[in-house]
């Protein structure tokens, strides 16, 4: 539950806030993705990805080429990228990868949340075998989705 509704269900009527110059090149976005250790990762993907009719290419890289890119939707210990076909916004990959993480998690599997930069280091490492990416948003697109009263999915 994203904190200002939180405070509004205590009944709060100020919150506490850091005011920052958004537009300083200091104040850096990253996204949150999500890792999990679960059995027989590429058949857990690929039934994930038909339960939720997203239209998908897998492909085996190689150890040195795990990364994110736009179109990578998640990476697994076993060298296989799933990747979303076809032309989507940066907020409906976000929320297809919202809807894979209740996915996993009604299987019963855990999933935590990590910088992506953190996430694909323990994926080359083994710590974990599968990584959900999320889209990095610039600063103007978070910008324009607030000005329009739009939410991100939650972590994003």
């Amino acid at each position: 539950m994203h904190r200002f509704h939180s405070l509004k269900l205590l009944g709060c009527r100020l919150a506490p806030c850091n005011l920052v110059d958004y537009t300083s090149p200091q104040i850096e976005v990253h996204s949150w993705f999500r890792v999990s250790i679960i059995e027989d990762a590429e058949s857990t993907v690929e039934r994930l990805l038909r339960e939720n009719d997203l239209v998908y290419s897998k492909e085996r890289c190689a150890s040195e080429d795990v990364k994110f890119d736009a179109q990578t939707i998640i990476l697994t210990g076993q060298g296989m990228r799933f990747q979303r076909r076809g032309a989507y916004s940066a907020i409906e990959r976000a929320r297809a990868a919202v809807r894979l993480e209740k996915g996993l998690e009604s299987m019963g599997c855990k999933v935590d949340y990590l910088p992506d930069q953190a996430a694909i280091k323990l994926l080359a490492s083994g710590t974990v075998n599968l990584v959900i990416s999320l889209p990095i948003f610039t600063k103007q697109q978070i910008r324009e989705m607030a000005l329009t009263g739009k939410l991100l999915p939650h972590k994003t």
